[in-house]
């Protein structure tokens, strides 16, 4: 039995052994196979690829057909790759597409180029829109037409004649400023009747707003709500005799037709902006910067405190309270304002002579309050604050003061010294009166 176990023994061993050198021999693989930088793999994390969007925008004079009958006209026309389908209102409506091909298709088809419906693109104008102005008002659009052309690449697809509010008489009356329209984005700075060159200005579109729900970007025939809204108040009837208003765009109290509204201005600016860069308004709408508001300082309340002055020592002044809290853009002018440093000055202080210097000294002198428990307050101690700094600046001056002999230098350096050291002492003795007229004698002598 025991011959048996040692031979067991041994086997077991053995194999350990090999099973050891086995897995020392694959840790090796291992690690050559991770320095190549062939056999390295990457491992991410599997994400929901997103699919490239194409948004179009199909518009027109007339009520498109509603959702139904527009999915129909689409798959007649092999429309595809659509995913979504929205109704700005009656006469818009924006389509989101995943093909290039599918989204040229929409473009380019003739049914409904046919139809009047205008197809472009989100951030793309398909039409571009110039003024000229002092044209004849005997015109005709259509001679108009004729007698303009324009250099290339741009194209002049129509021409419609501007009207303006008649003075004398309600109404509308034809004006001497002509709109052109431009196939594409380009707007040529001048177009060319019979070889004379006549300067196109670019059109600033007015701001439309609804005469029904008082809303800005459409007017009454495109109006999605079916509710009449009062200007004044904003409630649903067409008007009322109240005296606050109320604007429905923005809250504030003024009327609804108020050019002074922000959501006016807002809209103003935007058209500026799409007339300035000849773009959409989804593009303006990203270069748009709100002008920013004055930032008003906030009010303090001072209240004024009765104050014994006999029963008080000490009075600890505390700054008083903002009625308004700051905000972080007004906090952050602040800060900005604080950290400038201020323009060294490059204007030289002119030169004094040693008798005004001296005056100057002199006459600089610090309040300093005493309060005394039994006897009556004294009105006001003035004492002079000169310091060992001074004297040397004082020094140096009438040292390297051009003009000076070494007589006048040693005088000057004697006298100062003389004076300072008298100020110290006067500083130090509660005799004020009597050292003063010491004080003076020496200073009348000298």
């Amino acid at each position: 039995m025991s011959d048996n176990e040692d031979s067991s023994n041994e086997l077991n061993k053995d194999s350990m052994n090999v099973n050891f050198d086995e897995y020392v021999e694959d840790d090796k693989k291992k690690r050559m196979r991770s320095s190549s930088d062939e056999e390295w793999t990457e491992v991410k994390q599997k994400k929901r690829k997103e699919t490239e969007k194409i948004e179009l925008y199909i518009s027109n004079n007339e009520k498109l057909p509603k959702q139904f009958n527009l999915a129909k006209l689409l798959k007649e026309q092999n429309i595809k790759d659509i995913i979504r389908v929205k109704f700005i209102n009656p006469y818009r409506v924006r389509i989101e597409l995943t093909s290039e091909i599918s989204a040229e298709k929409l473009e380019t088809c003739q049914y409904f180029i046919d139809l009047g419906w205008q197809i472009q693109r989100a951030m793309e104008k398909n039409k571009s829109y110039g003024v000229i102005r002092d044209v004849d008002l005997e015109m005709s659009e259509e001679e108009i037409l004729e007698n303009i052309s324009c250099p290339e690449p741009a194209k002049l697809l129509s021409v419609n004649r501007l009207n303006r509010r008649n003075v004398e008489r309600d109404g509308w009356s034809p004006s001497e400023a002509v709109r052109l329209c431009f196939k594409g984005s380009y707007l040529p700075r001048y177009v060319f009747t019979h070889g004379l060159k006549i300067v196109v200005e670019p059109y600033v579109f007015p701001v439309s707003q609804c005469s029904r729900c008082w809303r800005f970007g459409h007017v009454l025939k495109r109006c999605p709500s079916n509710k009449v809204v009062c200007p004044k108040c904003g409630g649903n009837h067409a008007n009322c005799e109240i005296s606050k208003m109320t604007c429905v765009n923005c809250k504030g109290q003024h009327i609804s037709l108020s050019k002074s509204c922000p959501y006016f201005i807002k809209e103003k600016r935007l058209r500026e902006l799409m007339s300035e860069y000849n773009c959409t308004y989804r593009r303006a709408l990203t270069l748009y910067v709100p002008e920013n508001e004055p930032i008003q300082e906030a009010e303090e309340e001072t209240k004024e405190i009765p104050i014994n002055v006999s029963s008080v020592k000490e009075i600890s002044l505390t700054p008083t309270q903002r009625t308004k809290r700051l905000t972080y853009a007004e906090v952050t002018t602040m800060a900005q304002v604080h950290k400038q440093k201020p323009k060294p000055s490059s204007r030289k202080k002119p030169n004094k002579s040693p008798d005004e210097d001296w005056m100057e000294w002199n006459n600089f002198e610090v309040d300093q309050n005493e309060t005394e428990s039994q006897k009556s307050c004294k009105t006001g101690k003035r004492q002079n604050d000169v310091s060992f700094k001074e004297l040397l600046q004082r020094l140096q001056e009438i040292i390297f003061m051009k003009g000076n002999t070494t007589s006048m230098i040693w005088k000057g350096v004697i006298k100062t010294c003389i004076e300072w050291v008298i100020l110290v002492v006067v500083d130090n003795v509660t005799d004020w009166p009597v050292l003063k007229l010491i004080m003076d004698y020496f200073c009348n002598a000298s």
